[in-house]
């Protein structure tokens, strides 16, 4: 099987760089996102050749050269805090849940065994995740749940919030792939079943949009400049490629200039500046 690796990328250029092979073994890497500061890099990683599923990766950190890494333990999806001191994260059975860690890997908690994928906010106030197909806003500060985002309708409109949504700069809003519970009628393909959309962080009563009707990767992430961008198929290149999107859903995705020639391209993120990109890609 083909490896699936992380790679980090100058804007404006079509070359990347594998980030990490210390560990050979680990050959499934993806979820990676930036520490605030952009000077570490977060994501999970599992051995398959040694027979490992993605329930048994684990959490690993390393400096944006990929010289210094540290493997902090099972887990996935990792996201820092304001200050990255703190890391947020998800865990498989039998420990099931949101958790939260020091970025060393030490003092491990539970927030909610019932969450998943969560996402701390730029300004550190909140941490988002999923449970069921709707999104829990929570106080770390305080320890506690604040409110779902997804109100009436709304609530209902999703059967999956797909794992990798993102937060806008300003902390106002979340970016997301969906399925829909009911898919639009005289759809032709599995396409019309998915959305891409944003939420106000006070909830879909303060502001909701659909952004995207189609398939897409499952990570969304949102450029500095307040466009999303996310990877969906090429028909033309017969393969995936990454594609920008105004964030209000006012025009059709753009292909992204410049972007290497993988055989599978997926995961994007932007760094806190908007000059460099992680992806995690199978090369030819």
């Amino acid at each position: 099987m083909p490896k699936k690796l992380v790679y980090i990328m100058d804007t404006g250029a079509s070359k990347a760089d594998v980030l990490m092979q210390a560990d050979s073994e680990y050959d499934r890497q993806g979820s990676a996102v930036w520490s605030p500061d952009g000077t570490r890099i977060g994501f999970d990683s599992f051995r398959s050749l040694t027979g490992e599923t993605f329930r048994e990766c684990h959490v690993f950190l390393t400096d944006i050269d990929g010289k210094e890494w540290a493997d902090l333990g099972d887990g996935a999806m990792p996201s820092f805090s304001h200050d990255a001191s703190r890391i947020c994260f998800s865990r498989y059975s039998p420990n099931h849940g949101v958790w939260l860690m020091n970025a060393d890997g030490s003092g491990k908690e539970c927030i909610d065994p019932r969450g998943w994928s969560p996402r701390w906010s730029p300004n550190g106030k909140w941490i988002a995740y999923t449970r069921g197909a709707n999104f829990v806003l929570y106080d770390p500060a305080e320890r506690k749940e604040v409110r779902l985002l997804l109100h009436g309708d709304r609530a209902n409109r999703y059967s999956t919030i797909f794992w990798s949504f993102d937060w806008s700069r300003d902390s106002k809003s979340l970016a997301f792939k969906g399925s829909l519970r009911e898919p639009k009628a005289n759809a032709t393909d599995d396409d019309a079943q998915y959305e891409v959309a944003t939420v106000n962080v006070n909830g879909s009563d303060h502001g909701f949009e659909v952004c995207y009707s189609g398939k897409t990767s499952d990570q969304i992430t949102w450029h500095p400049d307040g466009s999303l961008i996310f990877s969906m198929a090429n028909k033309s290149a017969g393969k995936p490629q990454f594609y920008t999107l105004a964030s209000n859903g006012k025009a059709e995705p753009e292909l992204l200039a410049k972007q290497p020639d993988f055989r599978w391209i997926e995961g994007a993120a932007w760094s806190p500046d908007g000059k460099r990109l992680l992806m995690i890609g199978t090369p030819k």
